[in-house]
C-alpha cells in the first residue's frame, strides 16, 4: 500500500529493498505478504542490523518515533555505564547512522539517550533546542517546556516535527512556552 511507503519513493520491478513484514495472510490464491517501510519497527530492525551492540543486547532501543522520510528520534539505553549508547549507534564519523539514513530515503535521525527520569528524558528528546525549564505533570502526561526566544524555532522544528516527535517518543503532550510568556504567566 502507498501509506506503507516512504513518501517520494518509487520502486521498479527488480529493485532490491528492505522492508518490515507487517503480516502474512493465507489466501485461496496463495500467501499475501504485507510489507512496510514506514513502520517504527523497520527503523528498529535497521539499527539492529547496523549496530552490533544492539544486536548483541548491550544497547537496547527503548523508544522510537518517526515521520517517515523526514525525521526520526530513537532513544537508546545501555545498562553498562562504560558503554556510550549514542556514540555506538552513530559510529565512527557517523558511518552507522549514515547507512541507516540511506536506507530510509535520507530521513534525519536523532539518537538520544533514554533516561528513567521523565523530565530529563523530555529535555534530551527536545534536542537540539536548549531548554530553560520544564514543568511536568506526570499524572496528566503533560509538560510545559520553557525555552529562550532564540531557541523557539529549534524547539518547534521544521513544520513542528521536533516537538511532535519529542511528544511521541516520551509519550507526553508537550507545550512550548518562551521565557517571556512563562514570566507573564507566573506574574498574573
Amino acid at each position: 500500500e502507498q501509506r506503507e511507503q516512504i513518501p517520494g519513493e518509487i520502486f521498479k520491478v527488480g529493485d532490491h529493498i528492505k522492508a518490515y513484514v507487517l503480516d502474512v495472510v493465507m489466501a485461496t490464491r496463495g500467501s499475501q505478504i504485507f510489507l512496510s517501510r514506514t513502520n517504527n519497527n523497520m527503523l528498529i530492525k535497521l539499527f539492529e542490523s547496523e549496530v552490533t551492540e544492539i544486536y548483541e543486547n548491550v544497547i537496547e532501543i527503548r523508544a522510537c518515533a518517526r515521520e517517515p522520510g523526514q525525521k526520526a528520534k530513537v532513544a537508546v539505553f545501555a545498562s553498562d555505564s562504560s558503554v556510550d549508547p549514542v556514540a555506538a549507534c552513530i559510529g565512527i564519523k557517523g558511518s552507522k547512522i549514515k547507512a541507516i539514513m540511506r536506507e530510509v530515503a535520507g530521513e534525519r535521525i536523532d539518537v538520544i539517550e533514554w533516561n528513567p527520569n521523565l523530565a530529563d528524558f523530555i529535555i534530551s528528546a527536545m534536542s537540539p533546542a536548549a531548554i530553560s525549564r520544564i514543568i511536568l505533570d506526570e499524572n496528566k502526561r503533560r509538560a510545559s517546556v520553557v525555552v529562550a526566544e532564540d531557541q523557539l524555532s529549534l524547539a518547534i522544528g521544521k513544520k513542528g516535527q521536533n516537538v511532535k516527535l519529542a511528544s511521541k517518543i516520551a509519550d507526553v503532550t508537550i507545550d512550548i512556552v518562551t521565557d517571556e510568556e512563562d514570566t507573564q504567566r507566573r506574574n498574573s
